[in-house]
């Protein structure tokens, strides 16, 4: 898998200056709940410190990689404000409103093609943190967090800690996990979103590629990311018909 290297070099290579590096907590330091369908529901904007995204500007993407030394694994960067300093610099006034940017950069030499819409999935934490509400996820992260997730000390750190378990859960293939977040809108964040078009392309290219080694002549509009596409009974049909078909050979 070298469809991503280039653009896990891109990122990679922002600016040291401007970044905090925050290693990866152990699960057990954690001081709230998660896993899968650990969020208790909705967080209300009422219950909110912060909202991340809200203000439109936002980007999210996965890049994979078999090369793991383009991977340092356990590596959190922060380029811009933790969580805490954001919602102090709204002055009180709740929730604050952050700009974000979100990327996780993975590795694992086994990682192929097929594994790419099990990581794309993981790109939107759900329901795996009691107390961080996911309100859409086209593209973008818009997510509450809730007072009593911050009073928990819930930081980047933690967010980036979580992902990289999820991400190590559902993708067996994975070996290492790293991420990227941009707190502010400007020079960066527009950069992760000059480059999430490229990244788009390439996902629906290489997912093209996989149905026609299966033989099916498939050009999904959404990219190939099933919990995206209205058509997601048709296809799963497709697919139960080419099981069949093989069965039969």
């Amino acid at each position: 898998m070298e469809k991503f290297d280039d653009l896990i070099d891109r990122i990679s290579g922002f600016p040291e200056g401007s970044v905090v590096r925050r290693e990866a907590l152990e699960a057990d330091s954690m001081s709230f709940a998660f896993g899968p369908h650990a969020g208790r529901g909705v967080v209300l904007q009422r219950s909110a410190a912060l909202e991340l995204g809200a203000d439109g500007h936002s980007c999210t993407m996965i890049l994979p990689t078999s090369d793991t030394s383009r991977v340092v694994d356990g590596r959190i960067s922060v380029y811009g404000a933790d969580v805490d300093e954001l919602i102090s610099a709204w002055e009180g006034q709740t929730p604050s409103q952050a700009s974000v940017g979100q990327v996780i950069l993975v590795a694992g030499s086994d990682i192929d093609v097929a594994d790419l819409s099990t990581l794309e999935d993981c790109l939107y934490t759900k329901d795996y943190i009691d107390g961080y509400f996911v309100r859409s996820s086209e593209g973008r992260v818009h997510s509450r967090i809730a007072q009593r997730l911050v009073d928990a000390g819930f930081g980047f750190a933690e967010l980036g800690s979580v992902l990289s378990i999820m991400v190590k859960e559902a993708c067996p293939s994975v070996e290492s996990v790293e991420l990227v977040f941009v707190s502010e809108a400007g020079e960066l964040l527009d950069e992760l979103k000059a480059i999430r078009p490229e990244w788009l392309s390439r996902m629906h290219d290489a997912r093209k590629d996989l149905w026609l080694e299966k033989g099916l002549d498939i050009d999904c509009p959404a990219g190939g990311h099933c919990g995206q596409c209205a058509d997601k009974n048709l296809c799963d049909s497709v697919r139960k018909i080419a099981r069949i078909r093989k069965k039969g050979q």
